[in-house]
């Protein structure tokens, strides 16, 4: 029996240094419950939802989450970074819920060089989503996550088209749609650095701060 009892003070002395660490490497610092963010996001979906847009699918509709540009025989499409400003309210270390409001810019030209026809299209979309972030590992410096949003977005469209006899300018416009992302991998690193993958309005890749 004393064997036994020695043996076991013996295993404790030895792996309790052993544990105590991995508890300290893994237990989450306290954590802050609001946090800010701003970010940049690339390949984003935004206006993909849009009333004048969601009938474009089939014809080469340009808010697919391409990469800056993309150009047709016809036409050409150049979309900005989206640029994100999100609010996070930490409820405990695993649920978090957040308010996003993005801005991205697409610029479309049509052009038939036969007729000397041009059409230019500049749309501004502004969103507004709200959604859970779901903390499934969370250590010293390290958190990993998962998260959805949805909202709604406004479409500006300013366009004009011009030829050799004559130039037509369209007044701004505005559609309201729904928006979303789904980003199934995101990162915080030292609870500063942000990284997001997922599809949706924020962006394919998103990377960014947070205060």
């Amino acid at each position: 029996m004393k064997e036994i009892i020695s043996l076991i003070l013996l295993l404790q002395i030895i792996f309790n240094p052993i544990f105590s660490q991995i508890s300290t490497e893994t237990n989450p610092q306290k954590f802050n419950k609001h946090e800010f963010g701003i970010s940049v996001g690339i390949g984003s979906t935004a206006g993909l939802l849009s009333p004048r847009n969601f009938f474009e699918i089939g014809r080469d509709n340009p808010n697919y989450p391409y990469f800056f540009m993309v150009e047709y025989p016809n036409r050409k499409f150049e979309k900005t970074p989206t640029f994100n400003l999100s609010y996070h309210r930490n409820f405990n270390h695993f649920f978090t819920l957040s308010i996003i409001a993005s801005y991205t810019k697409m610029t479309s030209i049509y052009f038939d060089t036969w007729y000397s026809y041009y059409a230019y299209y500049n749309n501004q979309y502004v969103t507004l989503m709200i959604g859970p972030s779901f903390n499934w590992f969370n250590s010293k410096n390290v958190r990993l996550y998962s998260t959805t949003s949805l909202g709604l977005g406004l479409d500006f469209t300013k366009s004009h088209f011009y030829n050799n006899t004559y130039f037509e300018e369209d007044p701004l416009r505005s559609d309201l749609y729904f928006d979303f992302q789904i980003s199934p991998i995101g990162i915080i690193l030292y609870n500063r650095i942000n990284f997001e993958i997922g599809i949706g309005g924020t962006g394919f890749f998103k990377f960014g701060l947070i205060f």
